[in-house]
């Protein structure tokens, strides 16, 4: 399967939204329920604040089949400290365990690597009941702390804070 990663644009607000609307629901639904997962799918993907995202520098990669449909959307920057984060990484149900994560993950790296200076790790969130845990240890990340983070509207996120040394 061709796969092209790209830098995202406002434009892409509308496609993100609709992709968020499937992975978000189905990563999440099982490990903090319905609620919580439509309060946090309406924060953080409400196309208009998407699109303001984008506008105001926060960057998203889209991963696209040979037929331009989305399989995948990335977050990440650089911030204090020499960190690069990855604050979204979500893969389709349908192309989940075929290297996708794993291609976005070294996309991540290499964009790190390229900071000035170069950043020192990448570090990410993911909720202590998540699976995507043990795809992220087995790619090499490790567990640095947790936490547990108020997301609004009373409910938490149940984090573990995961580093890769660049």
């Amino acid at each position: 399967m061709e796969i092209k990663i790209r830098k995202a644009t406002a434009d892409d607000a509308e496609r993100i939204n609709k992709a968020a609307q499937i992975v978000f629901t189905q990563t999440f639904t099982p490990v903090i329920g319905t609620e919580q997962t439509a309060y946090m799918l309406e924060r953080m993907y409400d196309i208009e604040g998407l699109r303001q995202q984008i506008t105001n520098g926060r960057d998203f990669y889209l991963a696209e089949d040979s037929q331009g449909a989305i399989i995948g959307y990335m977050s990440c920057f650089p911030i204090d400290g020499g960190v690069f984060r990855i604050e979204k990484l979500y893969v389709m149900p349908n192309s989940q365990k075929t290297g996708l994560g794993k291609k976005f993950f070294d996309y991540a790296l290499s964009l790190a690597k390229k900071q000035t200076p170069p950043s020192r790790c990448l570090q990410l969130n993911v909720n202590r009941e998540n699976p995507a845990v043990q795809f992220y240890l087995h790619i090499g990340m490790h567990i640095a702390s947790q936490g547990d983070f108020t997301f609004g509207g009373g409910y938490f996120m149940n984090d573990y804070i995961m580093e890769y040394e660049v």
